[in-house]
C-alpha cells in the first residue's frame, strides 16, 4: 500500500489524514480510561516511527504528548523521558522558550524525570530555561 501511495504520489496527504485521524481519536490518557488508550498506544507508536513524512507539527506534538503520557503511565519512564524531550524541543525551536504550551512541556520532562528519580537531571532541565 505505502509503495502504491508513494508512486501515485499520495503517500504524504494519506500519512498526514492518518496522523491526523489518530490524533483525534487517541484520548488522552488516564487510568480511567486505560482499555481505550491501550488500543491506539501500537497505532501511535507506529506513525511516530513515520513522522518525517507529515507536515502538521501540532498533530505530531499532540500524538507525541499522548504517547509519551501512555509509557509514563505504563512506567516506561525512558520512552516517556526521550517523546517528551521531543516536544520540549520542537516548542522550542517553533514557538520559543517562554510560550506557555513550551514551559507545559518542560514540566512534562520535568514530571518524567522525577517519577524516574532523576532530580539532578531534573534540576538541570528546569535550570537550564530559567538561566
Amino acid at each position: 500500500m505505502r509503495n502504491w501511495l508513494q508512486t501515485n504520489g499520495e503517500w504524504q496527504e494519506w500519512a498526514t489524514k492518518v496522523f491526523q485521524r489518530l490524533t483525534n481519536e487517541y484520548p488522552l490518557p488516564k487510568h480511567e480510561n486505560r482499555a481505550i488508550w491501550m488500543r491506539y498506544l501500537p497505532h501511535g507508536q507506529a506513525l511516530l516511527e513515520l513522522e518525517e513524512d507529515l507536515t502538521n507539527k501540532e498533530a505530531k506534538v499532540d500524538l507525541r504528548l499522548k504517547v509519551a503520557h501512555s509509557y509514563t503511565i505504563l512506567g516506561k519512564y525512558n520512552e516517556a523521558e526521550q517523546l517528551c524531550r521531543q516536544t520540549l524541543e520542537l516548542r522550542e525551536r517553533v514557538l520559543g522558550k517562554e510560550n506557555p504550551d513550551t514551559l507545559s512541556s518542560m514540566n512534562n520532562l520535568a514530571n518524567v524525570l522525577d517519577k524516574q528519580g532523576n532530580t539532578k537531571r531534573q534540576s538541570r532541565c528546569i535550570g537550564r530555561y530559567w538561566s
